[in-house]
């Protein structure tokens, strides 16, 4: 049998050959039903058409974490950081990779929150925003709390598609326990209160030897003076008290005869 007769009649061929075609036929006549579905024809305003891709657009996203002065060396960062960008009804995850990015891939068109989720340092957010045509339009910082059309900062980078993350600082859970430190009694107002009095009591017998005689006898004559005052002031307040009493314990005597 000549092939042009097996071509002309397909119910000559082997069985095999028959299957093969017909496999052939299904694969191809798959392959064309999901490019036209994929691509569809659209009409301008002028009557013309062109060609119109159903896929969904999307665009990939690099952040990287740069050395700086809150963190010298990013690669210290525990492998659990991870980034993610979300937005309502979207969420992305990207871990830390071994050069410090974090790379996003299928972005969709919107308007995305990124978070850095790490155990050892503070990273500021940002606010990325994709047009629809997958192009990265804009990035800024964002704070917590405040509005989403209030925009911080534009983050440099972002026309070359490398977005830079600033590091706020190390976490701190613990406080380190205070040192012991003379310098730290020094601080204390019932120390200093202490340690004027000592010197005030320690300083005085010095300060009195080196006075001038004549104003050292006048003090002394005061001080002598003062002392006596009240010591007869004391006692004439008794003796007064002691008349007073011994009045009235006679009139109460008086009338108890009476």
């Amino acid at each position: 049998m000549s092939l042009s007769t097996s071509l002309s009649e397909p119910t000559n061929l082997p069985l095999s050959h028959t299957t093969l075609t017909m496999r052939a036929v299904y694969f191809l006549t798959a392959a064309l039903a999901s490019i036209a579905s994929a691509i569809t024809s659209e009409k301008n305003d002028d009557g013309s058409s062109h060609l119109v891709s159903n896929s969904p657009i999307s665009t990939t996203l690099l952040f990287t974490v740069p050395a700086s002065q809150a963190l010298a060396n990013p690669s210290t960062l525990p492998p659990s950081t991870h980034a993610v960008l979300s937005a309502p009804g979207k969420r992305f995850s990207a871990p830390l990779s071994v050069t410090n990015n974090f790379i996003f891939r299928n972005v969709t068109p919107g308007s995305y929150l990124v978070d850095v989720y790490c155990a050892s340092h503070g990273f500021a957010p940002l606010r990325v925003d994709i047009d629809a045509t997958g192009q990265l339009i804009g990035a800024w910082e964002t704070y917590r709390g405040n509005e989403w059309d209030n925009k911080g900062e534009v983050v440099q980078g972002f026309q070359t598609g490398r977005l830079e993350m600033r590091v706020l600082g190390q976490r701190g859970f613990f406080v380190e326990r205070p040192k012991f430190s003379v310098l730290s009694l020094f601080k204390n107002p019932m120390i200093l209160m202490a340690m004027v009095s000592l010197v005030m009591f320690m300083g005085m017998p010095y300060l009195m030897d080196n006075l001038d005689p004549e104003l050292r006898a006048e003090i002394e004559e005061r001080q002598k003076g003062g002392l006596l005052g009240s010591m007869s002031g004391g006692a004439g307040s008794s003796n007064s008290g002691n008349a007073k009493g011994r009045a009235i314990g006679n009139g109460n005597s008086e009338g108890v005869r009476r």
